[in-house]
């Protein structure tokens, strides 16, 4: 036991050295680099009075940690819906794209369209929220459209709401449908697709042969009528809405390659929609991946609790306003600064996996439709550090947790030893993940001192401690011993890939080439003096 104490100490009297060595190290690249850099040191000036923003990206990205889909405001319907967030489970195992469209239409006195038609008024989040809404104007008629994956209460799935505004004469047949054409196979494969209503129920359930993967349909409002059909038969919904009738109450066939499922709620019972009226309706579309049918029946029964569909949209804005009642900003910003800053902190939850499993905690770098939906170490660390300043902790030590229990490494030939964190990134189960392009893996040591630094600013602004005593031993030997065992004798770190994500071996006409990045062992600097902080919070003495 003295022994061990001895080399407890040694190792902290080391690893602060090291920061001090690496201090040293930076200052001496600095000088050989020309010192400062071109600018004056004084502040910039703000964005000048009067400017405009303009729309960039016309695909409004939605998630609530567990499942991942994007609303298109441009082509009116949603075009995307994945079973978990990041890109990949499991080594060679993609998460797999199952939208081809799902979208709203609308029948007026016996005229009828698909929303997808319609342009858009006015489209974009509601403030603060993962919630996209586009408003359309039509034939006298306002509709609201509102997309969202629910926190309140969380679900593996979607809702889409519909209100309706009557804005010009009165109707007298006035109805609203929603049409579903996923593919179950993932891609663009709908083979061996079957669905089935049921009346007991009031849903519709699709899923396919040789696969668990379930999809749930309830109305929410009311379902007076239904269609299940293959794609592009006289039976489907988007033909039969085309054509402004009514959907027939009927499944052909059972089974099919490609089946579209449509729903349809009759506003005021099919009588009167006077001036001025609104109505509501929407679809709870539950996902499973297991075959249970009988939780996910459960499941979206239980669901919304006895809300109608404004008081569920409403509930979900509660649930946001309350996640953001804590938060801290940044003193003296305008309102419209406040509002683009609850957006962002809304974007960094939304990025965040919630599901039960190894995978729960990870922050991607991107959700989609950005093809970045993946769980690197240094994405993560800067996350983690915005959640903890804007006092979301429960989300930054939830992220945390992650990083301190995923892996271990698999790279330990160019590391050196054994070691915690991911030198790349990570499959959504945790497992660690570089890529070679025949010049070797990429292996980027600022990932250890990044994370280091994430952990002691969590820390700093109010995080439990209880989460450094848990991981302790890995955060010291599989992080911080780690990087102290990477300095090199310029007191900088060994050459790696770094931030620039260079490949180890160089090769003629590519950039590829560890070196000693100043990245890396700046970070590796902050880590270390988080590090040494931390060990005297928990009684590590060294």
């Amino acid at each position: 036991m003295a022994q061990r104490s001895n080399e407890r100490r040694v190792a902290g009297r080391s690893r602060c050295r090291a920061a001090s060595a690496l201090v040293a190290g930076l200052l001496w690249l600095a000088a050989g680099c020309g010192g400062g850099g071109a600018g004056d040191g004084q502040p910039r000036a703000g964005s000048p009075a009067g400017y405009q923003a303009l729309t960039s990206i016309d695909r409004l990205a939605l998630s609530n940690g567990r499942v991942a889909a994007v609303w298109s405001s441009s082509e009116r319907r949603l075009v995307a819906l994945r079973e978990r967030i990041y890109a990949t489970h499991r080594p060679g195992v993609p998460v797999p794209e199952l939208c081809r469209e799902v979208m709203f239409g609308y029948r007026r006195d016996g005229a009828s369209q698909w929303l997808r038609d319609v342009p858009v008024a006015d489209r974009g989040y509601l403030e603060g929220t993962g919630i996209a809404y586009t408003v359309q104007r039509t034939a006298g008629l306002r509709f609201e459209t509102y997309a969202f994956a629910p926190y309140s209460p969380e679900i593996d799935g979607l809702v889409l709401l519909l209100r309706v505004v009557n804005e010009g004469p009165a109707v007298n047949d006035c109805a609203l449908f929603l049409t579903a054409d996923l593919a179950l196979g993932g891609n663009g494969d709908a083979t061996r697709e079957w669905a089935f209503h049921d009346a007991t129920g009031g849903f519709l359930m699709e899923g396919r042969t040789g696969s668990g993967r379930r999809v749930l349909y309830r109305a929410l409002g009311g379902l007076d009528h239904w269609a299940i059909a293959r794609a592009g038969s006289a039976d489907d919904a988007r033909v039969l809405v085309q054509q402004g009738a009514h959907l027939p109450d009927r499944t052909w066939p059972f089974n099919a390659d490609d089946v579209v499922c449509g729903l349809e709620r009759q506003i005021a019972g099919g009588g009167r929609f006077a001036t001025g009226d609104e109505a509501w309706w929407g679809v709870l579309i539950a996902l499973r991946t297991d075959g249970d049918e009988q939780t996910l029946r459960a499941t979206a029964a239980a669901f919304p609790a006895g809300l109608d569909p404004a008081g569920l949209l409403q509930r979900e804005r509660d649930g946001w306003a309350q996640w953001h009642a804590g938060e801290r900003m940044p003193a003296g910003l305008r309102a419209d600064e406040r509002a683009c800053f609850r957006q962002q902190t809304a974007f960094l939850r939304m990025g965040q996996a919630r599901e039960i499993g190894p995978g729960n905690g990870q922050i991607v770098a991107s959700l989609p439709p950005g093809k970045w939906n993946i769980c690197w170490p240094r994405d993560a660390s800067y996350a983690i550090v915005a959640l903890a300043r804007t006092g979301h902790l429960a989300e930054a030590q939830a992220a945390l947790r992650f990083l301190l229990q995923a892996g271990p490494g698999r790279y330990t030939n160019e590391v050196g030893r054994s070691y915690r964190i991911s030198v790349a990134r990570y499959f959504g189960n945790g497992e660690e993940e570089s890529d070679d392009n025949g010049n070797g893996p990429n292996i980027e040591f600022d990932n250890f001192g990044l994370v280091l630094w994430a952990l002691g600013e969590t820390i700093e602004h109010g995080g439990d401690l209880a989460l450094v005593r848990g991981h302790w031993r890995v955060i010291r030997d599989e992080i911080a011993d780690v990087l102290v065992s990477l300095i090199a004798a310029n007191g900088l770190l060994r050459p790696d890939s770094s931030i620039w994500e260079r490949h180890l071996r160089p090769a003629p006409n590519t950039p590829d080439g560890a070196r000693q990045f100043a990245y890396s062992s700046i970070m590796a600097v902050a880590g270390l003096e988080r590090a040494a902080d931390l060990a005297l919070r928990v009684g590590d003495s060294a």
